[in-house]
């Protein structure tokens, strides 16, 4: 990070934003670089110190919000309250990060947090908008990355291929089917348990907005509507769009989106601004989908609109009525997802 200035200050550039959510954070440390490589006056930046779970494997999955509009509260909402205080820093002041309990203990047909879940801050700013910025699990099947992997090192070898394998990465397998499902279930609860509490703030007045790294899309067959899901069948292990004809007699096995808009949790539904945005991660493999998004309460839709982003040739600009997708990676591997906040 040391090394990207440039990659920070174009952001400024393209965009100028006041308002920058992150996720993947190294700590304060990441935070604090990014914020001085912006090069604003004014700031207050707020990073969680989550730790999940508290080894350095996982301290790179911290969530941040850097906001020329000073903050007010910062809640930091963990899945295992572990008594570590820290304050909002910046140009602005500190400001003590109190610390909550995020869970999804009591809410009917979702698990339970806890173990690796992430959790999320609230981060109140002056203006009246409240920010939950969110990472949930990743959809990369570890099923079939370990066969995959076995199939590439036994090829290296000089060494057979047992038939079962092939059979297994070409077709899919039980435990493929498992990890996908399991992938799902993790992002269903942390969604749920944010829902909970940006519900609450919700209700206290404030505008509020769930954003960041839903590690999911809006894809036929994989998304759901209701809790009851698909039975999902094995499928060919590669980087590729989720075929559709693998969820069979139901109604898709990710629940993630369906908590927010319909709302599976809660009375209130939340508008996904970023509904039919176009693909937000670099790599071309996947999907032609956002796994990127922003969700506010559908009262409070009309208050976010698109700005309009101009393109260096050969990128294409996928964008909807509310949100728009920024045209440069600037360091990061996934592009930048913008709405403007106009009440």
């Amino acid at each position: 990070m040391l090394g990207r200035q440039a990659d920070f200050a174009g952001l400024d550039a393209e965009l100028s934003p006041d308002v920058v959510v992150m996720v993947e954070v190294i700590g304060r440390t990441g935070a604090e670089i990014v914020a001085n490589h912006l090069g604003w006056s004014n700031y207050h930046v707020a990073v969680s110190d989550l730790s999940v779970p508290n080894t350095a494997a996982h301290e790179g999955l911290e969530v941040a919000v850097i906001s020329k509009i000073p903050m007010i509260r910062v809640t930091e909402y963990d899945v295992k309250l572990d008594g570590r205080t820290h304050k909002v820093f910046g140009s602005f002041g500190g400001l003590q990060v109190a610390e909550e309990l995020l869970t999804s203990s009591g809410l009917s047909q979702v698990q339970p947090t806890g173990g690796n879940d992430r959790g999320t801050l609230r981060v109140d700013l002056a203006n009246g908008l409240t920010i939950f910025p969110v990472h949930l699990k990743s959809n990369i099947n570890n099923a079939c990355s370990d066969a995959t992997d076995a199939n590439r090192a036994l090829e290296n070898m000089a060494i057979d291929v047992p038939a079962k394998l092939t059979t297994a990465i070409a077709q899919g397998f039980a435990r493929q089917v498992d990890a996908d499902k399991r992938n799902a279930a993790e992002r269903e609860r942390v969604i749920a348990a944010v829902k909970v509490v940006a519900d609450k703030a919700t209700a206290e007045g404030r505008t509020t907005i769930i954003a960041g790294d839903f590690n999911t899309s809006l894809e036929q067959g994989k998304a759901g509507s209701a809790f009851a899901d698909c039975n999902l069948q094995p499928f060919e292990c590669k980087k590729a769009p989720f075929p559709a004809a693998a969820c069979v007699a139901g109604d898709g096995f990710d629940d993630t989106f369906a908590i927010l808009t319909t709302p599976l949790i809660g009375a209130s539904a939340f508008a996904l601004l970023t509904q039919g945005l176009g693909r937000t991660y670099k790599d071309t493999a996947f999907a032609d989908a956002a796994i990127d998004h922003m969700a506010v309460p559908a009262g409070d839709q009309a208050d976010f609109k698109a700005p309009t982003l101009g393109c260096n040739a050969g990128v294409d600009l996928a964008q909807t009525d509310w949100a728009a997708k920024a045209c440069q990676l600037h360091g990061s591997d996934h592009f930048a997802v913008v709405t403007t906040y106009d009440p």
